[in-house]
């Protein structure tokens, strides 16, 4: 059975204690003491952040041409930049506001000539393709005016089985308007006749568009009384080439000025534009598109002989040998 504590160990405890409490209030005492800006119990205090409206005032520097502290350094030019050795390098000044040249062309326009213009637009870089004339920088019209850029003649064809040699401009004009009500047959052309002679007498009722004089021929030679249209240049042996009024483009003395299907394209432009006006004129003239008959080009063939043949002449022939025609 244990025994109650003594007086005596009471004492012991009381005074072990009392030293633990003194030398504590020493180490708090001795602390304070070598740092005095600093509790170990407290953590510094946050700078203020600055008021909603409140803005940090930073210098403004201005540039100047060298950093060499001078106040009176001019400032730098924007449109500069220093190079390496110190010197100013100057900077173009963009030209992408700069518009294209705008060129204003008819519609339809026959294929090939629309081709070379596209041509010519491709080594341009920037030119635009419209239709209307109002913001146009060169335009290209039926309209007599400027320069002539281009002629087109056109040949109203038919089969060898028809009779007719001569065609009346008023017959090729109503069959080129006629409407399928009228019961005529409706005339046939290539992609380029029919461009060309829309620009000449308005869009027909009726049209059948081919794409070669080859094609048109067969078309042409079951339809009796039909008649087509070709370009002079696209004429084909297997058609009949039909004059207008007595004017027939195959002649070698033909005369187009008073030729009723014959297409001129006039080019004007803005005198800013003249420069471009002349570059696309030269140009058209370069790739052989400023006109499709070039007299200088036509050849002539004269033949002798016996034109024509009387009857039985070649029974005769074949009787007494094919030289004796010749020998009478």
């Amino acid at each position: 059975m244990s025994q109650p504590p003594s007086s005596k160990n009471h004492s012991v405890l009381w005074l072990v204690s009392a030293l633990m409490v003194v030398a504590g209030l020493a180490i708090l005492f001795l602390g304070t003491t070598n740092s005095p800006a600093a509790s170990p119990f407290a953590l510094p205090e946050a700078a203020p952040l600055p008021a909603e409206n409140d803005q940090l005032a930073l210098p403004l520097l201005e540039p100047t041409a060298a950093l060499s502290g001078d106040d009176n350094a001019a400032p730098l030019d924007p449109t500069t930049m220093p190079a390496p050795d110190g010197s100013a390098t100057a900077i173009p000044a963009s030209d992408s506001d700069t518009d294209g040249l705008t060129i204003a062309l008819p519609e339809p326009m026959p294929p090939e000539l629309l081709d070379g213009v596209l041509r010519w637009a491709t080594q341009h870089p920037g030119t635009r393709i419209v239709t209307g004339t109002q913001d146009a920088d060169v335009w290209i019209s039926t309209e007599a005016g400027g320069a002539l850029l281009a002629e087109r003649i056109y040949v109203p064809v038919s089969r060898y089985g028809d009779r007719e040699d001569d065609v009346s401009a008023a017959d090729l004009l109503g069959d080129w308007m006629a409407s399928p009500e009228s019961g005529k047959l409706a005339m046939v052309a290539d992609t380029n006749a029919a461009a060309g002679m829309t620009l000449l007498w308005g869009a027909p009722q009726q049209l059948e568009v081919l794409p070669d004089g080859h094609v048109m021929a067969a078309t042409l030679e079951n339809s009796r009384g039909r008649h087509g249209v070709l370009p002079f240049d696209q004429l084909v042996p297997a058609t009949k080439a039909l004059s207008i009024g007595g004017l027939d483009p195959t002649d070698n003395q033909f005369d187009a000025t008073d030729y009723p299907l014959a297409l001129r394209l006039y080019i004007d432009s803005t005198p800013e534009a003249a420069p471009q006006m002349a570059s696309l004129l030269g140009f058209i003239d370069q790739e052989g598109l400023a006109t499709n008959r070039d007299p200088s080009k036509l050849t002539v063939l004269m033949m002798t002989g016996v034109t024509a043949m009387a009857r039985m002449t070649a029974l005769r022939m074949e009787q007494k040998g094919y030289d004796y025609p010749a020998a009478e």
